[in-house]
């Protein structure tokens, strides 16, 4: 599932084909 990931340094993520 794709999502969106907030990093530890504030930095946003996208996430694709990732749990």
């Amino acid at each position: 599932m794709g999502g969106e990931v907030i990093d530890g340094r504030n930095i946003r993520v996208h996430y694709a084909n990732s749990g």
